[in-house]
């Protein structure tokens, strides 16, 4: 769970690859269920797997999931290097993992602040569509 203390979180819900719906929690007692993320209802969706947002947007404006494949730039606006968003839980932080430096991670927030712009990032895929890549960083898509 993240330590974001913001009045909304969201989530995505799947069902192994595919995406079914997802899910918003406003406050304390509001919870609202979408399958586009435009229309919003109080009824349940069926999921297996949840992925959680790590409140930043993309340089269209798409949110960025926990599970997310980004092109990014650590200095310039090239989006030179692409990531895999995880949840680290020693650190309780999302962090970017470079896809061709797996020792290299960057966090995405330092003390509730975002270190990325949205144009900074570019949604590329989803790394729950990467099987053989989760196995060999031996990431457990729960």
């Amino acid at each position: 769970m993240s330590p974001f203390s913001t009045v909304e979180t969201r989530y995505r819900l799947r069902n192994g690859e595919q995406i079914v719906g997802y899910m918003r929690k406003v406050g304390r007692n509001g919870i609202y269920y979408s399958k586009d993320q435009y229309w919003w209802n109080g009824r349940p969706i069926d999921y297996q797997q949840i992925d959680e947002w790590t409140h930043l947007r993309d340089i269209d404006n798409r949110p960025i999931y926990e599970f997310d494949i980004v092109h990014f730039s650590l200095e310039s606006d090239a989006r030179d290097r692409t990531g895999a968003v995880l949840w680290k839980t020693k650190e309780q932080q999302f962090v970017l993992r470079d896809l061709n430096d797996a020792e290299l991670t960057v966090p995405l927030h330092v003390q509730d602040l975002a270190l990325f712009e949205p144009s900074d990032l570019k949604f590329h895929a989803y790394l729950f569509g990467n099987p053989d890549l989760m196995a060999e960083w031996g990431i457990a898509d729960e």
